[in-house]
């Protein structure tokens, strides 16, 4: 496929380093894929329900990371209740006011926001309530038998729950340590811009969930997570996220260049490798097929917190997918370069009408050997 009869142009705006994607759409039956044991065996899976149901975030009325405001509508929502949250590049991790959770203006601070936060803090004046009463010399002896109850029966809560907090917000942290792209090199420079940026997620159930930030690769409309699931056997999942573009809304005519990026893991014997490439992705509308390959493959290891980058370009991947009528999102097959493994591509086209972006997963398998990612690209 060739791109020899462009769409229009989109002249998007640059989003801001805020920018976060929205959407009203579900989200579990976007582009994903899984690696994990099947009859004891690892498989590539991407016919289970994505992690990530939602754009929207009940359990958390707000969560506020380096100023960008995930709440009801732009959040990433999961059925587990409770989390913490942090966002990082090379130039560091997000530092977020904690003292309201002791009390205070200032002078407390945490890598990460926990949506335990929001409780924590009217337990917190409860227990500064009932503390000044039983101070209060003139608190006639009833009031102070009721705040000692009130003392007795939140304090527990409170220290409960800060303790849960500090676990889940250093568990993020941890998250944050193994993600080598997005460290500096032994000069002090980052990789890459566009996939310099995550937020990780801690959820207290185990599940952990990495980002890529879409303002970082300059997405308007979406991106795509990492995730580890223990409770379902899940060692590396990839799910895509976003604004889709709605079937009724999908050109018939036209083709399209699409650039970007992808990040993946790359499972042997010798353990796991992160993986960086860029995208590029031709789609031809009349014909309903697309044209997908990466390049500049590098492999990413961290020594004593320095990244070191090693070109791997055997792992350069090629492959094509359809889609049909009354359809939006597209599956096909890819290769590495050196043949070596071979598997899934899916994707789906995001940003309405425009089809201005692209994301997806993929999955391959080899001798011993498995490489999952996720992409995402935008229309040039």
């Amino acid at each position: 496929m060739e791109d020899n009869n462009s769409l229009p142009a989109l002249n998007l705006p640059v989003p801001l380093h805020t920018h976060f994607i929205k959407s009203d759409s579900a989200q579990q039956h976007n582009p994903h894929m899984q690696l994990r044991k099947v009859d004891g065996k690892p498989a590539l899976v991407d016919t289970q329900i994505g992690l990530i149901r939602s754009l929207i975030l009940k359990p958390n009325d707000r969560l506020i990371v380096d100023g960008a405001v995930l709440s009801a509508d732009t959040a990433v929502g999961y059925l587990t209740p409770y989390s913490a949250v942090a966002k990082a590049s090379s130039a560091g991790t997000t530092i977020e006011n904690i003292s309201p959770l002791y009390g205070e203006e200032k002078g407390y601070y945490s890598v990460a926001k926990s949506s335990l936060d929001e409780e924590i803090i009217p337990i917190f004046n409860k227990l500064k309530a009932a503390r000044e009463i039983l101070e209060d010399e003139e608190a006639d002896l009833k009031a102070k038998i009721k705040a000692q109850q009130e003392i007795d029966k939140w304090e527990p809560i409170y220290t409960d729950y800060m303790a849960r907090r500090q676990n889940m917000a250093g568990q993020v942290v941890n998250i944050l340590n193994e993600i080598n792209y997005i460290k500096k090199d032994v000069n002090g420079l980052m990789f890459d811009k566009a996939v310099d940026g995550v937020y990780a997620i801690q959820f207290e159930n185990g599940v952990q969930v990495v980002i890529h930030d879409p303002a970082a690769a300059g997405w308007t409309y979406q991106t795509f997570a990492h995730y580890f699931d223990p409770n379902n056997g899940i060692s590396h999942g990839y799910q895509s996220l976003g604004d889709e573009t709605a079937v009724n809304e999908m050109p018939i005519s036209g083709t399209a260049t699409y650039k970007g990026i992808s990040t993946a893991y790359l499972v042997n014997k010798e353990g796991n490798h992160q993986l960086t490439s860029k995208v590029t992705a031709v789609a031809d509308f009349a014909k309903k097929g697309i044209r997908f390959a990466t390049s500049d493959s590098q492999i990413h290891k961290a020594q004593n917190g320095i990244r070191v980058s090693t070109p791997a370009d055997k792992y350069n991947l090629t492959g094509t997918a359809k889609w049909g009528n009354n359809e939006n999102s597209f599956k096909g097959t890819v290769n590495t370069a050196d043949n070596t493994l071979s598997g899934t591509l899916n994707g789906k086209f995001y940003g309405g009408a425009s089809v201005a972006e692209i994301g997806g997963t993929y999955g391959l398998s080899g001798k011993d050997q498995q490489l999952i990612g996720g992409y995402g690209a935008k229309r040039q």
